[in-house]
């Protein structure tokens, strides 16, 4: 698998491709050795319910490793770096991106189950089988562990020796694909140098401070609609495709051009919101409680905010960040999740049903906020299956699990 992921990248630079060949094998190798020598003292000194747990758990660390191999070829993303992805946040968030899915709890805990069960059976049949098969070479601990302290050594050598001739992109061309994804000591290099650091968020309660005792009066308060639409491009907004957008866009204010704030839900709605740059999304997470700032100062002309979301804003606390604690900057709030089996187009339509019931009433004829989040432009994509299409053939598949 090294082999194949150095020969088939591309780069021109050959001598960079042979240098991080020799470093995956050196790694890879290390790796087996260091497991081999764990297994013979656990087999020769303690229980055989222990020894096959172990085994079971090689079987495991080296299964991922083919799955970290087509995670890389078809999404270039490590399972180290999903993994990082995945539990970067909190045991909600992670429950909320397994329904993003579009796969059932019930069959993850299912999957979950049979996985559990079925890897130490594999493992066992395998180390049966290959036990028979194989010539029993008598290697001493001893020799094992001469070339587990060896083989690092190798490694250090080669980052003394070669790494002055590396350059930066090589390491973010290659680095991915070591089996620890980086190097023993000049692994993770400093993409960007700045002349100075970056200037920080200003406290939120300063902020806050000014708004408050800003005098903001308004005359006339004209309802404010933003739709926040997943993934949808600006081309497909035609009388063929999205009539109704096409008409609705012809009858208001339509701007020509935009830029994306980011190029992860979280962070560009964080973006919006804010107006802040999408670099400072972490630090938010962490110190902001108050919402969004924009909402505050139109909460402090005297605007009403509704939400009618299909999107779970549950999800990176998408709701404390953007509302508030509680979401108590919005007046009415009204989630509407696609967990499964309901589809996302299906939340979009009691989204907007809500929004149509606001609407109709006296109090929501002026001075409103009505935020609407649509999901159905987003993968998995979903219509009604009475839905004309304008696209053929498309993609049969509904989950995460073949996007590639």
């Amino acid at each position: 698998m090294n082999l194949y992921h150095m020969i088939s990248f591309g780069h021109h630079d050959r001598f960079a491709s042979l240098y991080f060949l020799c470093y995956a094998l050196i790694e890879s190798l290390l790796e087996v050795v260091v497991l081999c020598f764990i297994g013979n003292v656990i087999k020769t000194y303690l229980s055989k319910a222990l020894y096959f747990a172990f085994l079971s758990m090689t079987f495991l660390f080296f299964m991922i490793h083919y799955v970290d191999f087509i995670l890389i070829r078809y999404m270039d993303m490590s399972v180290y770096g999903g993994l990082k992805w995945v539990f970067s946040e909190s045991v909600e968030n992670f429950i909320e991106i397994l329904h993003l899915t579009g796969i059932g709890i019930g069959t993850w805990i299912f999957l979950l189950s049979f996985a559990l069960f079925l890897i130490p059976l594999i493992a066992m049949i395998l180390y049966f089988l290959t036990s028979k098969v194989s010539p029993k070479l008598k290697v001493s601990q001893k020799e094992v562990f001469k070339v587990m302290c060896c083989l690092p050594i190798g490694l250090i050598a080669l980052d003394l020796t070669f790494s002055p001739l590396l350059s930066q992109e090589d390491y973010q061309e290659y680095e991915k694909v070591l089996p620890w994804k980086t190097t023993l000591l000049t692994g993770n290099k400093t993409l960007l140098h700045l002349k100075s650091p970056m200037r920080g968020l200003r406290p939120e309660k300063e902020e806050l401070k000014m708004v408050h005792k800003a005098a903001l009066h308004v005359e006339k308060k004209p309802n404010i609609y933003l739709f926040v639409m997943e993934s949808l491009r600006d081309d497909f907004i035609t009388p063929q495709t999205a009539p109704y957008m096409a008409a609705f866009s012809k009858e208001n204010i339509r701007f020509g051009k935009s830029f994306s704030g980011a190029n992860a839900t979280h962070k560009s709605w964080y973006s919006i919101f804010h107006s802040k740059h999408s670099l400072y999304w972490k630090e938010a997470m962490k110190k902001r409680k108050a919402g969004s700032l924009p909402l505050q100062i139109l909460k402090k002309m005297g605007y009403q905010i509704h939400v009618c979301s299909a999107a779970q804003l549950r999800y990176y606390q998408l709701s404390k960040l953007i509302f508030g604690k509680n979401h108590y900057l919005a007046d009415s709030y009204h989630v509407f999740p696609h967990y499964f089996p309901q589809e996302a187009w299906e939340s979009d339509q009691l989204a907007m049903n809500e929004l149509h019931k606001k609407i109709g009433t006296k109090s929501g004829r002026t001075g409103n906020v009505f935020l609407i989040f649509i999901e159905s432009t987003h993968f998995n994509y979903s219509w009604p299956a009475e839905y004309p299409l304008y696209f053929s053939p498309i993609c049969e598949e509904k989950t995460h699990l073949r996007v590639s």
